[in-house]
């Protein structure tokens, strides 16, 4: 018997070599009654003949022979980039790891993501602004549950619901946890350390409402698949923060995807003195990442609302269109004072009178309210209203001694279950193994293993599914993959 406790595992004890061989085979994918629940790995498996038996004799040769000297060398590396992790994990963008704009620059505000996915939190790091981690970095976040928190705290609705452990879903190339406000990929929420550094976030979070140290400059993506119902509570946020401390020094910045205009981002008249509204147009192409499809949107919106000169003017209602001298003829056309539609999903110029939020023609789509087809929170299936869930009084079934609930929108009362997991159906080749192998190694030496999977189904182009049945497959399975997990990531220091 040469395999190791559940104890030697979580103590990082090294596999025992076996002294059998076997081979591998490419076999059909097992089907599991939950994509989790029987991941386990079995260490016979991973003898170094049967690495070297299909070309893993180069992988063997590169991979160092103190285990616990990589792991530490590991953990410094993740250390040193706050944002890397998270960029990987959206299709290895690169652009995101040019230098910081602002690094090391002391500034009069602090700036914040607010959510709706994680492009803001994205950005403020690549220019070197964020510096602390919050709830809403790396998490999506209907704009009413983040104002219910705003009110009421943390307590209620922002983990999935019912006692942990809580169930993951695999959802195309992603591992979710989703609440009914909320949604989170990444990491493994059941592990007590991720809980303990959301609770760190969270009273961070609570200090810059309550006791701030300086002035804070929100940014909040609009995740509504109706955008116009997302804005309308707009000022709803802005009163629940001024109530919460009227002494908040606090501006927000509201960021709308995908709106068919050549610029690649269009300020519309603020909706208060404190408050902005843009929009942001897409670039490249439908397969590169979706930060890199808006990387020179966010750049521009993050760099100009930074810059103290640009609030001072703000004049609620009317939109200011930016001197011409300063802008692309093809974006804006100051002959008809209008801006440029970009001929594929808006064929029709918006007039400079019509940039105000009541009056531009809003575009609506799915880009964040689903995840890969499925709702990206638990209490609704359009990225907003997960507040506004209905009572089911056809049902008798109760959750947790409540009555159930289901979305306004569809009815759905199950939180949107993710149902069947998708699966690519392809043959793994040879290089996809060593691939696997490769990030298993990463998982024995302390790496995150939620990240490591979905890391996987990004450079395959295949579902996290599939991708822990190879694991199993290639292990002969006999620990669960997410009984220890490692949770530390840099930006949740």
């Amino acid at each position: 018997m040469h395999g190791r406790t559940p104890l030697q595992i979580l103590a990082g004890a090294p596999p025992p070599l076996p002294h059998t061989r076997t081979h591998m085979h490419r076999h059909a994918l097992p089907r599991l009654s939950h994509p989790l629940s029987g991941l386990m790995i079995h260490w016979r498996s991973l003898s170094l003949s049967r690495l070297c038996s299909r070309g893993f004799r180069a992988l063997i040769s590169v991979l160092p022979s103190d285990v616990s000297a990589c792991a530490h060398s590991e953990r410094k590396r993740r250390a040193a980039h706050v944002i890397r992790v998270h960029t990987d994990m959206l299709g290895a963008s690169r652009l995101v790891r040019q230098a910081s704009l602002f690094h090391g620059t002391s500034l009069p505000r602090k700036y914040i993501s607010l959510g709706g996915w994680c492009g803001p939190a994205l950005m403020l790091g690549k220019l070197g602004l964020r510096t602390e981690a919050y709830p809403f970095d790396f998490s999506r976040v209907t704009l009413d549950g983040l104002i219910h928190f705003i009110r009421n705290g943390f307590a209620e609705g922002f983990y999935p619901p019912g006692p942990p452990p809580y169930r993951p879903e695999c959802v195309g190339p992603w591992v979710l946890f989703r609440g009914q406000h909320t949604a989170f990929a990444h990491f493994d929420l059941n592990d007590p350390q991720v809980q303990a550094h959301f609770q760190v976030k969270m009273r961070r979070f609570d200090a810059v409402l309550d006791s701030p140290e300086r002035p804070v400059t929100f940014f909040r993506t609009v995740t509504a698949r109706y955008p116009q119902e997302e804005l309308a509570l707009a000022l709803d946020l802005e009163e629940a923060m001024a109530r919460r401390n009227p002494s908040l020094d606090f501006r927000i910045v509201f960021m709308v995807h995908d709106q068919g205009l050549r610029a690649n981002a269009v300020q519309l008249a603020p909706l208060s003195p404190r408050v902005t509204l843009w929009t942001l147009q897409y670039r490249g192409l439908p397969g590169d990442t979706l930060f890199d499809r808006t990387h020179t949107a966010y750049h521009t919106v993050l760099v100009h609302s930074v810059l103290e000169k640009n609030w001072p003017a703000v004049n609620v209602g009317v939109a200011t269109p930016p001197p011409a001298s300063t802008t692309s003829a093809e974006a804006w056309d100051f002959g008809s004072e209008a801006v440029c539609c970009d001929g594929v999903t808006r064929t029709v110029d918006i007039p400079f009178t019509d940039l105000t939020m009541k009056r531009f023609p809003w575009r609506s789509h799915n880009n964040l309210a689903l995840i890969d087809g499925v709702a990206s929170v638990g209490g609704t299936c359009a990225g907003i209203g997960s507040t506004k869930m209905l009572e089911d009084a056809s049902a008798t079934l109760r959750v947790e001694g409540q009555v159930r609930r289901k979305c306004r929108y569809c009815g759905d009362a199950t939180y949107h279950a993710a149902g069947r997991p998708f699966r690519t159906e392809r043959p793994f080749t040879d290089e996809e193994d060593q691939l696997v192998l490769i990030h298993l190694y990463t998982i024995l030496t302390g790496g995150d293993k939620v990240a490591a999977v979905e890391k996987l189904a990004h450079a395959m182009k295949r579902g996290t599914y599939e991708v822990i049945c190879r694991i199993q497959y290639l292990t002969n399975s006999s620990t669960k993959l997410m009984d220890s997990m490692d949770p530390a990531h840099p930006s949740d220091k």
